[in-house]
Parts: C-alpha cells; sequence; structure tokens
C-alpha cells in the first residue's frame, strides 16, 4: 500500500469510529487539504474534544488536544501571553499548532517534525471562519483571503475557477471563467504569485497562487452566480462589526 493511501486509510478508520459531525468533515477537508498535518481537533476549555480528524488514532489525540488545552491555559498565565492566540512548537517527533477560536473553544493541530511553520496562514484562517459559522459564533475579522480551485489554460494560467468545495457544501460550488488581465508584482520576500483576473461580466478581482501550491481570491464569489459579495458574506458575523454587504 503506498503512503498516501495508507494514510487515507487511517483517517477513514478515524472518521468511520463516529458520527460525522459538521466540525468533523470541516477537518476532514483541512486535512486534505494540508499534505504534512497527521491530525486535527476542536478543544473546549475544559479539554473535551468536540471533533477530531486525522491518521492518529482517536484516544491519542483526545490526549494531547487535553494535555494542550492545559499547555495553552499555562502559557496564556504568563503577563505577556496572556492575549496569545496561537502557540506553536516542536518535538523530536512532531509538530503541534494550538490556535485559539474562541475564549471556550481552540484548534489543535498536530504535524509532522519541522512543519508548524509550513502550515497556510490563510488556510488555517478560512478553516476557523468555516468553524465559527458553523457553531454560530462571530469572526474575530473578515475574511481577507477565500480558497479556491483553479483550472489552468494552456498557456499555465487560470482559466476558471470556483469557491474550494467542503464536505459540508450541500450544492457543489460553481465554476466561474476568468480571464487574466495580468500579474501583480511580489511583496518583497515573498514567492507567492499574485494575477488579476476579470469574470465574464466585468469584475476584477484578484487570486494568489501560494509557494505552496494552494490557490486563493480576495473576493468571495457567489455559487452559482457570476457576480461578487464583497467582504464577509452576510450570514458570517463578525465581532464588533455590523454584518452585511461591504466593501473590503
Amino acid at each position: 500500500m503506498s503512503t498516501h493511501a495508507a494514510r487515507a486509510a487511517r483517517r477513514k478508520n478515524v472518521r468511520d469510529a463516529q458520527s460525522a459531525s459538521p466540525f468533523g468533515l470541516l477537518l476532514d477537508d483541512l486535512i486534505e487539504a494540508v499534505p504534512v498535518l497527521r491530525g486535527a481537533a476542536i478543544v473546549d476549555f475544559e479539554g473535551e474534544t468536540v471533533d477530531y480528524a486525522g491518521e492518529l488514532d482517536p484516544y491519542e489525540v483526545r490526549v494531547v488536544a487535553a494535555t494542550l488545552t492545559v499547555t495553552l491555559a499555562e502559557l496564556r498565565g504568563v503577563p505577556r501571553l496572556v492575549d496569545a492566540t496561537q502557540v506553536r512548537f516542536t518535538t523530536t517527533n512532531r509538530g503541534y499548532v494550538m490556535r485559539v477560536l474562541d475564549p471556550n473553544y481552540t484548534l489543535v493541530l498536530v504535524t509532522r517534525r519541522l512543519a508548524t511553520f509550513a502550515l497556510s496562514d490563510r488556510l488555517l484562517r478560512e478553516t476557523e471562519a468555516r468553524i465559527l459559522h458553523e457553531a454560530g459564533l462571530a469572526m474575530h475579522a473578515p475574511l481577507a483571503w477565500h480558497r479556491i480551485e483553479v483550472e489552468l489554460g494552456p498557456n499555465g494560467r487560470p482559466k476558471r475557477l470556483r469557491i474550494a468545495p467542503s464536505r459540508v457544501d450541500v450544492v457543489a460550488p460553481a465554476w466561474v471563467d476568468v480571464e487574466v488581465l495580468g500579474s501583480i508584482p511580489r511583496t518583497p520576500g515573498s514567492l507567492d504569485t499574485a494575477l488579476r483576473v476579470r469574470l465574464a461580466n466585468g469584475a476584477e478581482l484578484n487570486v494568489l497562487r501560494e509557494d505552496r501550491g494552494a490557490w486563493f481570491v480576495d473576493q468571495r464569489i457567489l455559487e452559482g452566480a457570476e457576480h461578487l459579495l464583497f467582504g464577509t458574506p452576510s450570514s458570517w458575523p463578525v465581532r464588533g462589526r455590523t454584518t452585511g454587504n461591504g466593501s473590503g
């Protein structure tokens, strides 16, 4: 059995061991999108696992999540770390990332060794936003980037795109044709590639390909329609802001 097939089988065993909740499905999306992840869990402030995914044994995932919840609480007891929203560290065999979703919930990630800084911050932010939305909780801030799937043309440039599908989607996102207008100069030190594209209706937006291969768009495309909803979807509340359509 190949490494990829074995990993997929182990992930399936974990998912089959419990009912597939929306949170578990979102974690499955994350595991699939990030090859260096070995496990992911949502844990509450008492250290109880809400849901999990990955190749690790379910019991091990729960123990790791509970232990890291205690670790995070202890770290936030240090005055200069009281407002910490993310902690990353590496041990001999693994890497660990804790990202605070809400005062009551934390996303715990287990990576392959030395891979904690190989994770896409854009992808993690989108996953967090989806989890918070599913839980009926407000996001910390509007998403600046949304993950997409891109179909390339013969010239190697985007031909069409769609919002990356999720296991929680009722209907698969629709593909939208695009025309590449040109390249956007790179930020010094960045390996990301950014392009300006135009939709069939004339609307323009930026797409970005990270050096790790993931694609993102800076405005969310409404599934099934060739127009844009600027800023945060009205159904995704943002803390401290009035929800609705706006610029951003």
